[in-house]
């Protein structure tokens, strides 16, 4: 057995690392990874899976669904698909989305017990830190960033974040910028936003302590570090690398204003969400004042702080932009001034309520704040598995209220259409679908003329998307009607102009028109008198 390491407190005494009990270790991890389980661990696809999987599919095998807008765009993730699409070669999408979740989880867990065990280093800690910072990033998040998730490119990130913090708790700062260049490398703002706050951490640090290295000891490891990034800097780059300054500020504005507002743009943030972070922003406020924490987590104060001065930033941007449309605070709110916040006020929270455990005086409230968050926890999981869709069905296939039975044949329906789908077109067929849906790749694997969901990542390809999605999905479209509300003329036109050769659409819209498509061949159901939930048009038809 390893000689166990020692771990620095504020007494100076020292406590035996029980990281050397391998047993304890898997325990604890597998207990890590039954709450991500939990909380995420409902049937695929996930929160965005759809959308980098089968990016990850297309980009092992270019022709499945090679006609697609968006999986033939730009590759800006390109280390997650060329180390994990490879799976999609021999495995369905759900189960490659299965294996792609468990690797994320034990790599979570691992890092977190780490991080955790670092700060507090306790046996069973780590579980307990680990459900309330999950908690906290679901309920208290202002932007929408999450840690556990659906499988896709900052899923690696994040673990690699976490054991960075974890060296900078240790003052191991050459092993910092190599962690955050290859969590860079897989998601470029995850990494990079962090590793800005860690440099200022460092600056701080070097300011208080007289034990801190100098910038001279790190100028290899960070040149390491930065060479490593390039793998995740330099796609997005070369993406727009031919296109000119006022396509990719007018791409930014739409993706700001119009695609991301929820991440990117502080005024669409919803007041419930400002208030649950300001209420976390407070609690830690609090904490932070009465909670005398060990000198050696003044770093994760000084990364919690960092993030909050960046926000502030994205705040006066968001601001600008609001009270100039065209502003070109647009091409800096792109970079997601709002995400280092959304994680690492939760991490920072988490820390505080339970080094407050150490205190006899303040035990008994972290004790029963603990508790509290515990069981809301507990209720935000019972919440999730209480609709037996996949997520990315809940949000993005139509549910009725009050109706289980009825949402959950919708569901069946939608499946079963796409399946049809899958084993009666051709491979090459393009569909057009419907406008709320993001599962439709994923289940009948052909190509969808334009998704709401899969918006491209260079500027030319995003500007084409959105002109797609003004001309089939118009603001003046009926809700009654859906596309219905074209003629049978214009949508054929429509086919022809964005290659589409196919039509999904619902039978509810369908049933408002005074009589049935006189330009187009009904496929699905083959009998015209059958009602479903979806139908399927040939846009081919003479």
């Amino acid at each position: 057995m390893a000689s166990p390491t020692v771990h620095p407190d504020t007494e100076g005494t020292q406590i035996r690392d029980v990281r050397s009990n391998w047993k304890l270790l898997l325990v604890e991890v597998a207990l890590i990874v039954g709450v991500c389980f939990a909380y995420m661990g409902q049937a695929a696809p996930n929160v965005n899976e759809t959308h980098y999987l089968a990016k990850a599919k297309h980009f092992w095998n270019p022709d499945w669904c090679s006609q697609d807008i968006f999986l033939s765009s730009s590759t800006p993730h390109y280390l997650f698909y060329a180390t994990f699409g490879w799976l999609t070669i021999f495995f369905k999408l759900p189960t490659v989305a299965w294996i792609g979740r468990i690797l994320c989880w034990v790599l979570f867990a691992f890092s977190w017990r780490s991080l955790s065990f670092t700060v507090m280093p306790r046996n069973w800690i780590s579980v307990v830190t680990a459900t309330l910072f999950l908690f906290l990033c679901d309920q208290c998040h202002l932007a929408g960033e999450w840690v556990i998730g659906g499988v896709e490119s900052k899923s690696f990130a994040f673990p690699l974040v976490f054991w960075a913090i974890a060296c900078i708790l240790r003052s191991q700062w050459n092993r910092v910028w190599l962690l955050l260049g290859l969590a860079s490398s897989f998601h470029v703002l995850v990494g990079g936003w962090t590793c800005l706050a860690a440099m200022c951490s460092f600056l701080l640090g070097k300011a208080t302590q007289s034990h801190s290295k100098t910038w001279r000891s790190q100028i290899v490891p960070l040149v390491v570090g930065g060479t490593i990034s390039l793998l995740g800097v330099l796609p997005p780059i070369l993406a727009n690398g031919s296109a000119d300054a006022d396509t990719i500020h007018q791409a930014n504005l739409i993706m700001v204003t119009q695609r991301l507002s929820h991440h990117q743009w502080f005024k669409d943030f919803s007041t419930a969400r400002v208030a649950w972070f300001a209420a976390m922003l407070f609690v830690w406020a609090l904490l932070d004042r009465f909670v005398k924490a060990p000198k050696w987590t003044a770093p994760l104060r000084h990364l919690a702080v960092v993030s909050l001065a960046i926000s502030w930033v994205g705040m006066g941007l968001s601001s600008h932009l609001e009270a100039n449309s065209s502003s070109r605070a647009a091409d800096l709110l792109i970079f997601y001034w709002f995400r280092l916040s959304d994680f690492m006020l939760p991490l920072v929270t988490t820390f505080t309520l339970v080094l407050m455990l150490a205190h006899e005086r303040l035990k008994g409230v972290g004790i029963a704040g603990g508790i509290l968050m515990t069981c809301f926890f507990g209720s935000v999981c019972v919440d999730n598995w209480s609709d037996p869709r996949p997520i990315a069905v809940q949000s993005s296939l139509y549910a009725y209220p009050g109706q289980p039975k009825r949402t959950w044949e919708t569901y069946q329906n939608w499946k079963a259409a796409c399946e049809w789908i899958r084993q009666n077109t051709p491979k090459d067929s393009v569909f057009l679908t419907p406008a709320e849906q993001q599962t439709f790749k994923w289940y009948a694997e052909r190509a969808e003329a334009v998704c709401w969901k899969d918006v491209p990542q260079d500027a030319a390809t995003v500007l084409q998307w959105y002109e797609r999605v003004q001309r089939l999905y118009r603001v003046e479209l009926s809700y009654r009607e859906g596309l219905w509300a074209y003629t049978d003329q214009q949508l054929l036109d429509l086919g022809e102009d964005l290659g589409a050769t196919h039509l999904m659409t619902l039978q509810s819209h369908l049933d408002w028109r005074a009589e049935l498509p006189s330009g187009l061949r009904q496929v699905y159901p083959t009998d015209p008198s059958t009602k479903t939930t979806f139908v399927i048009f040939e846009l081919n038809s003479p």
